[in-house]
């Protein structure tokens, strides 16, 4: 699997598990699935997200 396929794929399973209300360990078991690849793949979509957003000056006077 591609780095963007899975990046979709895990983007989209981040939705479905905040969805089903499981906890991640619940939800990887639930589709028999690493909960470690998950976590992983969390981290590095929250790093994107916060990489995205614009940086503000940390002291303005």
């Amino acid at each position: 699997m591609s780095f963007f396929s899975s990046h979709s794929c895990y983007s989209s399973l981040e939705k479905e598990q905040q969805e089903s209300g499981l906890c991640i360990k619940a939800f990887c078991r639930s589709r028999q699935m690493s909960h470690h690849a998950m976590y992983y793949w969390l981290k590095e979509l929250r790093k994107e997200a916060l990489s995205a957003r614009p940086q503000t000056p940390a002291c303005t006077t």
